[in-house]
This record gives C-alpha cells, sequence and structure tokens, in this order.
C-alpha cells in the first residue's frame, strides 16, 4: 500500500515536471518565433521608424539651436537697449538741468531788462482814450507820489479793452533814478491806484503764491503781524511754521492761477505803444 503510494507520488512529480518543461518549452519557442517574424517580417518598418525618429530628433536640436540662438540675439539686443536708455536718461536729466538754468537766466535777463518800467494800476480807462488823455492820467498819478517833473519814455495799456475793470498801463522811464523816486513814494497814492515792478510772469506767479498763502493764514485766524514773506527766498514764516515755494505749488496751483489772471494781462494782445516824445505840449522831456 506504501509502495502503491509513493509510486502515484514519484509519477506526480515526472508529470509536474514535464508540463513545466513543455510551458519553457513553447515560450522559448514563442520568442524565437517573435524574434524570426521581427528578422524576417517586420525589421524594415523598424529601421524605418527609428530612421524617421533620427530625423524628427535633429529636426528639434536644430530648432533648439535656432531658439537659443535667438535668445541671445535678443538679449544681446535688450542689453544694448538698456544702455541707450540709461543714456538717454543721464541726456533728459542735464537736458533739465540746462533748461532750468537757461530759464533762470532768462529771468534774470527779463528782471534786467523791465527795471526802467513801473506798472500803473487803477488808472480809469476808456475805449476810445487818446494818447493825450493817457499820458494826462500818468501824469496825475506821478504828480501824488513826488513833485518833481520826472520824464518817461514809452507807455500803453496792456491786454485788451474790459468795461469792468480797468486796464494797468506800463511806462518805462527814462532812467533807473527816476523811476526809483516814484517807486520809492507809491505808498503815498490811495485806492484804486497802484505802483507795482514789471515783473517776469514766472516771479509774478511765485508772489501770487505766497500772497495767497498769506490770506488763507489771516482768514484762519492768523494775525497780520504773524506772517513774514521773504521774496528772495520764496517763503512764507507763519508763527513757527515756514513754507516755501515748492511746498505750496502743488496745493495752489488752481488758485495761484486764478490770481495772476489779472496780471496775465501783461501777455495781451500787443497794444499801441506811446512815446511821451510826442507829447510835448504838455511837458517838455528833453532828450532821450
Amino acid at each position: 500500500m506504501a509502495q502503491s503510494s509513493n509510486s502515484d507520488s514519484q509519477q506526480g512529480e515526472q508529470g509536474h515536471k514535464r508540463k513545466h518543461s513543455f510551458s519553457s518549452s513553447s515560450r522559448y519557442a514563442s520568442l524565437e518565433s517573435l524574434d524570426e517574424s521581427l528578422d524576417n517580417n517586420s525589421g524594415t518598418d523598424v529601421l524605418s521608424l527609428l530612421q524617421s525618429l533620427n530625423k524628427k530628433m535633429d529636426k528639434n536640436l536644430r530648432v533648439t539651436n535656432e531658439i537659443k540662438k535667438e535668445m541671445c540675439d535678443l538679449k544681446r539686443t535688450v542689453n544694448c537697449h538698456e544702455n541707450r536708455l540709461i543714456v538717454a536718461e543721464s541726456g533728459i536729466v542735464k537736458l533739465e538741468t540746462s533748461v532750468d538754468q537757461l530759464s533762470k537766466e532768462n529771468e534774470a535777463i527779463q528782471t534786467e531788462l523791465r527795471k526802467l518800467n513801473l506798472i500803473f494800476a487803477g488808472v480809469s480807462d476808456d475805449q476810445n482814450e487818446t494818447e493825450d488823455e493817457l499820458f494826462r492820467k500818468i501824469r496825475a498819478v506821478i504828480s501824488k507820489t513826488t513833485e518833481l517833473d520826472i520824464p518817461f519814455d514809452t507807455f500803453y495799456r496792456l491786454g485788451n479793452f474790459n468795461p469792468s475793470k480797468d486796464r494797468p498801463i506800463k511806462i518805462r522811464f527814462i532812467s533807473l533814478r527816476q523811476r526809483n523816486i516814484i517807486y520809492d513814494n507809491r505808498s503815498k497814492l490811495s485806492s484804486p491806484h497802484f505802483i507795482n515792478e514789471d515783473l517776469p510772469y514766472s516771479t509774478r506767479r511765485t508772489n501770487a503764491i505766497l500772497r495767497n498763502k498769506r490770506k488763507e493764514a489771516i482768514s484762519n485766524g492768523v494775525a497780520n503781524e504773524d506772517i513774514r514773506i521773504n521774496y528772495r527766498t520764496k517763503q512764507v514764516s507763519i508763527k513757527d511754521q515756514v513754507y516755501d515755494i515748492l511746498s505750496l505749488e502743488a496745493g495752489t496751483m488752481k488758485l495761484s492761477s486764478t490770481s495772476v489772471n489779472a496780471q496775465n494781462n501783461f501777455l495781451g494782445a500787443t497794444p499801441p505803444i506811446h512815446s511821451s516824445a510826442t507829447s510835448t505840449n504838455f511837458f517838455n522831456l528833453g532828450s532821450r
């Protein structure tokens, strides 16, 4: 009975080995068959596929290299433009400095050229005013400031006629000394007559901004004696606070443009210029 059992067991093992051997033989046969099939039937297709892939890889590599080259060129171009931009910005700064310097020099020249001039304001105006009538009005204002017979050169109204407002008068005197005599005695005039210096527009605008700040402080209850305007340094001192023109310009631009509006009439249409030499029937002005 035991021998029969051992015999059966041996037979089972031998059968299992035969099955395993058969399975391995079948797998190897299949691989050999696949290799043979690839070699005999599809080798050409695989080679073509590899060649196609190689061509695509070569093409992609060329495109990649071209892109890299273009990126390098672009980077060089950007760097070049950045350098040019730096040079341009430096040039702009230099130009701004030059313009600022030229503006200051131009203002100084204008101030020098206008030194002989005075502006008479508040003198009655008439649309049909003649040269002789204007001359007499100027002489009347001068006589209120000084008893001296001070001659003057050219004179004319500024801006276009406005029935609701008297146009100011620009007068050019023969000498600075004679001009200063009248200007130094301007306080003798009473409203509505006023005498002002003939200042460049930029200076008049700055002065108007400074005066507006003083008016604002007074309207806020600050006493007039606590306010000081320094026209030379372009500053307003209100008690212990000091305001310069740069800090005032941004906040008072609109207000200052309104304040200077009347003075802008100086830049209006070119008026007829009269010379006092043509009005010798009133005063003998002598040689110029």
